[in-house]
């Protein structure tokens, strides 16, 4: 046989494999869609439409090792705020999980009921205990909290985000009630009632003037060497003109500080304001470690 005759024969073949290749490839891809359909009545198409839901997920948010810096700010009450407690990915993640959520923001009273006020006239948004991004701030939540809280009967609330736009406020008031409240459906804790141990307040978006969280009752370290810097003044907070300590808003940073005593009940020099924003948008996180009583 010549060449000429093997080359010919060699593209007779293929041009019969490219004919009738679309065939076999319906022919397979109708057996396997049969084999699918055997394996989809077996075990649920349910299962593989979740499946096929997760596939299209994007990625799981990751916690990644995170940096801040501690600075105490009062002993007796103990204030600490933290610079840079927040990642950016967090920030952004929770951003996008609270937006479609918020609401106005309501007073919860000492009897358990929630009411509209003008004392406080924010948006507010509750997250997920869940979110993925909730459980890594949640986390290092409750590695600052270690020793303070005894697991499982105590727990961390799910966090809320406070937003505030020009003239928005939140006047003078205690995380802590003077009664301990029920527990409620959201309580992984174990007792009948519990009360706020502690207050974190995060910042998400600073894009504002005004907007400082006041503490009328909280002073300034009294020596200048317990002041952080070189100059022996804190870049975050400054005394207040009517008494106690303001702090601005800073993207990423923390402030922390005990609510109750170790009798339980509240301690009123943490009684705590929102200044008015005067000018933008500023976004907080409330993050509120719960005692438990049986």
């Amino acid at each position: 046989m010549t060449a000429t005759r093997v080359f010919s024969a060699v593209a007779a073949v293929a041009a019969l494999l490219a004919a009738v290749a679309p065939l076999l490839a319906f022919r397979a891809l109708n057996a396997f869609s049969s084999g699918l359909v055997r394996v989809l009545d077996y075990r649920g198409l349910s299962n593989f439409l979740a499946f096929i839901l997760l596939a299209s997920q994007p990625p799981h948010f990751i916690c990644q090792s995170h940096a801040y810096k501690t600075e105490v700010v009062s002993v007796d009450p103990l204030v600490i705020y933290f610079h840079d407690f927040l990642a950016p990915a967090e920030m952004s993640q929770l951003l996008d999980a609270a937006e479609p959520l918020f609401k106005e923001s309501l007073l919860t009273g000492n009897n358990g009921q929630v009411r509209a006020s003008r004392r406080r006239t924010s948006r507010t948004a509750k997250l997920l205990a869940d979110d993925a991004a909730v459980e890594c701030v949640l986390r290092r939540a409750s590695d600052v909290m270690e020793g303070m809280l005894v697991y499982p009967r105590d727990d961390i609330q799910p966090p809320q985000l406070a937003r505030y736009t020009a003239g928005q406020h939140f006047d003078v008031h205690a995380d802590w009630f003077d009664t301990p409240q029920e527990r409620r459906p959201d309580s992984t804790g174990v007792g009948s009632s519990w009360n706020r141990l502690a207050s974190f307040f995060a910042i998400l978006e600073d894009g504002c003037t005004g907007g400082e969280t006041w503490f009328p009752h909280v002073q300034a370290p009294a020596l200048p060497g317990d002041l952080p810097g070189p100059s022996g003044r804190s870049s975050v907070w400054r005394e207040h003109e009517q008494g106690g300590l303001a702090f601005r808003p800073v993207k990423g940073g923390a402030l922390f500080w005990m609510n109750l005593f170790a009798n339980g009940t509240g301690d009123d020099r943490t009684r705590h304001a929102g200044l008015p924003v005067q000018s933008g948008l500023k976004t907080g996180m409330n993050i509120w470690p719960r005692v438990y009583y049986p």
